[in-house]
């Protein structure tokens, strides 16, 4: 997702919306399992998707105006939230009777943080961090 929105790292939004993507939603719906009555995956694509492109702008203009030219790296590196989120994952994740990490691992990932915009658009949602640990738990 950070590639399509041109972002310069991958942000813990952007493993959201890849949890929101509508052919991953088709196949395993792990967000919908949290949401109360009235939230959908779209309406919190649309608040991430708004977030992203005004944060770009911000950093395009800031780049353009210090360097002439905007350069996008091949490669998209991890922030350091993103990684944060994903040792949240890992020491979750740990012991016999885990034996993948599913996309509910993330989501509980991002909302440990809650610093995270990711984290602050699932709260406001009605994503708690105590429904995905017991579904995490159980």
């Amino acid at each position: 997702m950070a590639d399509k929105t041109n972002s310069r790292s991958v942000e813990p939004e952007h493993l959201l919306l890849g949890l929101l993507a509508k052919q991953w939603r088709e196949n395993y719906v792990p967000i919908g399992r949290f949401l109360p009555a009235g939230q959908t995956p779209e309406i919190l694509e649309r608040k991430i998707f708004s977030h992203i492109f005004r944060s770009n702008c911000q950093i395009v203009s800031r780049v353009s105006h210090q360097h002439g030219s905007v350069i996008v790296p091949n490669e998209l590196l991890m922030s350091k939230k993103t990684k944060l989120v994903f040792k949240s994952v890992l020491e979750r994740a740990v012991g016999p009777e885990v034996n993948h990490i599913g996309p509910e691992y993330l989501i509980f990932g991002i909302l440990v943080h809650r610093n995270l915009f990711a984290a602050r658009i699932l709260k406001e949602s009605g994503v708690t961090i105590q429904s995905v640990y017991e579904y995490i738990s159980a």
